[in-house]
């Protein structure tokens, strides 16, 4: 996860897939969630929603839109408050790539509101720019 992150971020986008992919691959919610207190989100989320951003910058959206809800719809099964936001959060973006202002909307309120309603600030307000 680390290791697809950092490349991501350097913008090395076709290794990053790779290890995002891997790591998606490697992933075990029973061993692996504990980690969502060192990273603050579950590491199955963010290896999901970080792939979705790197599928689409390689030109694969459906794959990406299949991502971005499976990170949705793991975050919802671990019930952990902060990685359901932080995929609100990263569906919106997408969504926005997608200049789906619908969409963007919906997962906006739901991020804005579970965010205020836990505490994350940050995200609470980070949302709000996707709308403007």
């Amino acid at each position: 996860m680390v290791l697809g992150v950092t490349l991501f971020r350097l913008g090395e986008v076709l290794p990053a897939r790779t290890h995002l992919e891997q790591g998606t691959a490697l992933y075990d919610p029973a061993q692996h969630h504990a980690q969502a207190f060192l990273y603050a989100a579950d590491p199955g989320v963010i290896l999901l929603c970080y792939a979705a951003r790197a599928l689409w910058l390689l030109g694969y959206p459906a794959q990406a839109v299949e991502r971005s809800q499976a990170a949705l719809t793991l975050a919802d099964q671990l019930s952990h408050p902060f990685s359901q936001a932080y995929a609100l959060t990263w569906t919106a973006f997408l969504q926005q790539l997608r200049r789906n202002r619908h969409a963007v909307e919906e997962r906006v309120e739901e991020a804005k509101r579970l965010s205020t309603e836990q505490g994350f600030p940050f995200l609470a307000e980070a949302d709000t720019m996707l709308v403007h």
